[in-house]
């Protein structure tokens, strides 16, 4: 259980844990899924992208561990008078908005503002733990290390398939990699993210004590 649940002073290797934790399960998801034929990237779109009855498992499911870490953050934030759980609960909850209703897609101003605020949020989180413990906890840096991984992909893949003619039948597997290798990075940092809000917010711990 300690390696499921993180907080600032987590190390590498309990980190290194939750982040095969999350992939574990994510890969025996997706593999269940293929062995019921049942297509493996749905999962990671809505209902509007798919008529399967896996549409949306995953994407629903990480949204809604997103929107608990928020609130779990904000709530402890509150009590414990914590300006990074504050910080921390704020991130969470924009970017499960923003995933789950595009916010960023909307128009070119709102892209800018949504990476304004994005970055904002993102710099005195780091600036707060970096000057209280000089670096920044590896489950946070893990979990903003697989969102950027996870965009990263997006922006390459996207690149890469722009403008090539496809098959249509290995149209549909280049998509469906396409969005694996995309969203699979990005659910191991929202689960990271769930279980750091856990870890500091003091609820895996019964004599925790309020985070700074």
């Amino acid at each position: 259980m300690r390696y499921l649940i993180l907080d600032r002073n987590s190390g590498l290797r309990a980190t290194a844990w939750g982040v095969l934790f999350a992939t574990g399960f994510l890969l025996a998801v997706l593999i269940g899924l293929h062995l019921a034929d049942h297509s493996p990237g749905a999962v990671f779109r809505g209902p509007s992208m798919s008529d399967g009855p896996e549409a949306g498992l995953i994407s629903n499911f990480g949204l809604f561990l997103m929107v608990v870490a928020g609130a779990i953050s904000l709530l402890r934030a509150i009590t414990a008078s914590s300006l990074p759980l504050a910080i921390f609960g704020v991130f969470c909850c924009l970017f499960a908005l923003d995933d789950h209703f595009v916010i960023h897609g909307l128009s070119k101003n709102i892209e800018i503002a949504m990476y304004v605020a994005y970055g904002a949020t993102l710099s005195a989180l780091i600036w707060i733990y970096h000057r209280a413990s000089r670096q920044l906890p590896y489950p946070l840096l893990a979990g903003l290390a697989a969102f950027a991984v996870s965009a990263g992909v997006d922006l390459v893949w996207s690149a890469a398939t722009r403008g090539l003619l496809w098959p249509e039948q290995t149209l549909w597997y280049v998509e469906q990699i396409g969005l694996i290798l995309e969203d699979v990075p990005k659910f191991v940092g929202i689960a990271l993210m769930f279980s750091f809000s856990i870890g500091e917010s003091g609820w895996g711990s019964k004599s925790a004590a309020a985070p700074g």
